[in-house]
């Protein structure tokens, strides 16, 4: 998904125009080192993903948005927990980010030559 959930909250072309350039990276990087999965590792996923709602938790319209059942929070979906769909950090923040799990060779990602069958 290129401009998926805990992207930033942003003009959509310019995440998409970086999210693109980071895949095609991490693509090249797979083919040069025959890999064929990329996942991120749960522990990543998971300190992300409590970032993300830190920054968001610090913002004027976390605790209405909660409160109102607004989309942004996934209130609009029957028991769903209540967190932020966006990333509140920042576009200069969320590239910075990015790049440096590039530059730092993808630690924060699980890299496999075995094809998944299920």
């Amino acid at each position: 998904m290129i401009f998926g959930p805990q992207a930033p909250f942003a003009n959509g072309p310019l995440i998409i125009d970086n999210t693109a350039d980071w895949i095609g990276k991490a693509m090249a990087y797979m083919k040069a080192n025959n890999y064929t999965r990329i996942e991120s590792t749960p522990e990543a996923a998971q300190k992300w993903s409590d970032y993300v709602n830190l920054l968001f938790d610090s913002t004027i319209i976390a605790q209405s948005a909660k409160e109102v059942g607004a989309w942004t929070v996934g209130a609009n979906v029957e028991n769903k927990e209540r967190k932020t769909l966006f990333f509140f950090g920042g576009v200069p923040a969320y590239i910075a980010a990015v790049e440096k799990e590039l530059q730092e060779g993808y630690p924060s990602h699980i890299f496999d030559s075995k094809i998944r069958t299920n």
